[in-house]
This record gives structure tokens, C-alpha cells and sequence, in this order.
């Protein structure tokens, strides 16, 4: 995970992590902990908050946990925003 994670924080500078379960324990959490020790910069997580989940169908569970295109890009935007300031 490391080896290939590693190069692209180096060289993207940040990096946006999306999950269709818990942010929590997840890739998010791995990419977290290589970016810690190897490069920090600006991670964007997308995913659902820890707690109990909704249910429903899938398209009212994408806009109910913030999964639609729109705020995955708007996530993105931000991070790297973040890594220039």
C-alpha cells in the first residue's frame, strides 16, 4: 500500500479519498497514515459519518450522505484549494 500510495501524495501534493461506507477504518484511514509518515499535505474524505446509517435506495442515499458527483468535486475543489494556501 505504501510503495504505491507514496508517489502520488509526493507528487499530487494532496489527495481525495471516497468511500461508499464509514470514512473510518477505511482506505481513507490508510492513505492517512502513509501520507502521515511519508507526506503530509491536504486529505479530502468523502464517505459516511461513524454512527448509525440511513436506509433507503440508492439514489436518495447518495444525496442523503453526500455522495452525488457535485460533492465529491466540490471535496476535491477544497483539498486543493487547501494545498495552496
Amino acid at each position: 500500500e505504501e510503495q504505491a500510495v507514496a508517489p502520488w501524495l509526493r507528487k499530487a501534493g494532496c489527495a481525495g479519498v471516497c468511500e461508499t461506507h464509514c470514512k473510518s477504518n477505511g482506505l481513507c484511514s490508510a492513505i492517512m497514515g502513509v501520507a502521515a509518515e511519508e507526506y503530509p499535505g491536504p486529505i479530502g474524505r468523502v464517505g459516511f459519518d461513524d454512527g448509525l446509517c440511513e436506509v433507503g435506495k440508492r439514489d436518495y442515499l447518495v444525496k442523503a450522505l453526500k455522495l452525488t458527483a457535485a460533492d465529491i468535486s466540490a471535496k476535491a475543489r477544497e483539498r486543493v484549494a487547501g494545498k495552496k494556501a
